[in-house]
């Protein structure tokens, strides 16, 4: 190929393979730039109040001797993590194992049941809304979590679409008929502005009051645990 290209354009070989070569060094020296920014992504989203809890009382982990850090429980499996982070950050490829490789040590595990329910797909499909709401400039936050928080009851819905929008392309979680049977697939699909709205207005305020639950579940879980750690100290003393 090279030295078809040299006859071509007249091109020495030597200098095609100087310029070959000199632009592998370029992404090696890239790569390590852009999997830091990928993981600093990573670190920011395990980070969330939703994401972990943090355990009180004698729950610490040394680090290197020397540094202390405070345990964290994550509050799913990595597997569903991996597919919320996925689902918010489309354009980011990233293995399952190079995700799990990002979390800190003192990022402990989920040790119950499984959680593949509805609460996660209802996320995930709400996080693929507002990213395409984001996309085409309605919103300025792609975030479900912070969205929400400016959610009250008597929030205007329809006042966020212009009366010119167009169709509305997005994706979202469906049940899809493969040769294995049926399976959860991200599927895109088309809506105009009432159609969408319909669809959209009613899943808002049921996923804002899933996550107000969910945050109260989450601190009721935090206080009881560090009521227990704290009587054990006593106990201890």
């Amino acid at each position: 190929m090279k030295s078809i290209t040299s006859q071509v354009f007249g091109i020495r070989r030597r200098s095609l393979m100087s310029t070959s070569k000199k632009m592998k060094k370029v992404l090696r020296k890239r790569l390590p730039e852009i999997q830091e920014e990928i993981k600093t992504k990573v670190l920011t989203f395990l980070n969330r109040g939703t994401i972990r809890l943090l355990c009180q009382g004698k729950q610490i982990i040394k680090l290197l001797a020397v540094s202390k850090k405070k345990k964290h429980i994550l509050s799913d499996h990595m597997n569903n993590l991996y597919l919320k982070f996925r689902s918010e950050n489309l354009t980011i490829k990233l293995s399952y194992s190079r995700f799990c490789k990002y979390r800190p040590i003192n990022f402990s595990l989920v040790s119950y049941a499984t959680r593949n329910t509805s609460l996660c797909i209802k996320h995930q499909n709400m996080a693929l809304k507002l990213r395409c709401l984001h996309k085409i400039g309605i919103i300025n936050c792609d975030s479900p979590d912070a969205f929400v928080k400016d959610v009250t009851d008597h929030f205007d819905v329809d006042a966020l679409f212009p009366a010119d929008s167009g169709s509305f392309q997005y994706d979202e979680w469906s049940r899809v008929n493969t040769d294995a049977g049926q399976r959860m697939n991200i599927v895109s699909k088309s809506s105009d502005r009432d159609s969408f709205i319909k669809l959209f207005k009613p899943q808002l305020f049921e996923f804002k009051e899933t996550s107000i639950m969910h945050y109260k579940i989450l601190r009721l879980i935090f206080l009881c645990a560090d009521g227990f750690c704290r009587k054990f100290q006593l106990q201890d003393s």
